[in-house]
């Protein structure tokens, strides 16, 4: 039995031998061979082309985008990508595609030069190109690979501008001594007498308020209201801030309204500095770290800069990308 089949596996490589010195190269075909070689490549292609049609016929861009949008929990994400999903449609539809889940790369680098020349900001055209990522590759891991994201690798998303006046500031905040900071920030809290500033920093920990908006701040049950740089700002202290404020026997009707934000700046920068010269502390920590730390938390629990942006008050996207960046977080 090894025997014969010994010997057929030698024939079938003679054969194969055989054949595949035999077989002749292009430049020695016939002008009829060559067509019919060409005949059957272009069938092959046509073949392909078909398949692939066939295959995301079976997709709708809709519905497609629908689901897309209800993955995401928080509106203001769903309101970001919708906004760029419908810019998206309205641009493929006015150059003739007629397929949105079978665009090519060169329709995505057009669409993001005419994002660009319709003198959308910076950060919105990178808002909008990474909302097109995001659903693209939704997509393609929906239908295992049929539909692909070729948003990737575009060059055509124009690039963050930097200057000095941008420049993120911060005093040992970021994703690699996350641990650290939150040691710190617990050490500085234990070792204030002062409750009114103890309650404060807590606030600023769990919510990111600005030093400016405590002075006018007012709590109504977990729902709290201030002014910060000449805007109204509403929101939400979760039932363990409202229990610390509660525990420290601190009052909701503008508890810290003497102090300035002058004030706070000063009296936070004189104690972490004597804890730090100490070395009870890492860093000497501004106060506006306290608002970076927050950010990093916040992100790396919801993993949503648009939730982020908001709870954070920034005027744009852009701002909350350099907060991210500076805190060595890629959004």
């Amino acid at each position: 039995m090894n025997k014969t089949l010994s010997s057929t596996n030698k024939e079938l490589l003679q054969v194969a031998k055989t054949i595949a010195f035999d077989v002749p190269t292009l430049k020695d075909l016939t002008s009829e061979q060559l067509k019919k070689v060409a005949e059957l490549v272009i069938m092959e292609r046509y073949k392909n082309e078909l398949n692939k049609e066939v295959e995301l016929s079976k997709f709708d861009f809709c519905e497609m985008k629908d689901l897309f949008i209800s993955t995401f929990g928080s509106e203001n994400t769903k309101a970001a990508y919708k906004v760029a999903l419908s810019q998206f449609e309205t641009f493929c539809n006015g150059c003739g595609v007629s397929n949105l889940l079978a665009v090519s790369a060169a329709v995505i680098d057009d669409f993001i030069y005419s994002q660009v020349k319709e003198n959308k900001s910076n950060s919105t055209v990178r808002r909008n190109v990474r909302a097109l990522s995001s659903f693209f590759t939704f997509c393609e891991r929906r239908s295992n690979g049929i539909i692909k994201n070729v948003v990737k690798g575009t060059k055509a998303t124009p690039k963050e501008k930097t200057t000095n006046k941008n420049k993120f500031y911060s005093y040992g905040v970021d994703l690699n001594g996350l641990n650290r900071v939150k040691s710190d920030f617990d050490k500085i809290i234990n070792n204030i007498e002062n409750k009114e500033l103890k309650a404060i920093i807590y606030i600023s920990i769990k919510s990111g308020l600005r030093v400016g908006a405590f002075a006018g701040l007012s709590i109504h049950g977990n729902k709290y209201k201030t002014f910060s740089k000449g805007k109204e700002i509403t929101g939400l202290f979760d039932d363990q801030t409202i229990s610390y404020i509660d525990g420290l026997g601190i009052k909701h009707n503008k508890p810290f309204e003497r102090y300035t934000d002058t004030r706070l700046k000063n009296l936070f920068k004189y104690h972490t500095n004597k804890l730090f010269k100490q070395g009870v502390i890492s860093a000497n920590y501004s106060f506006h770290d306290m608002r970076h730390y927050f950010s990093l938390n916040n992100y790396l629990t919801h993993k949503d800069i648009y939730r982020l942006s908001k709870e954070l008050n920034h005027s744009s996207i852009a701002i909350t990308e350099k907060y991210l960046k500076g805190l060595k977080v890629a959004a």
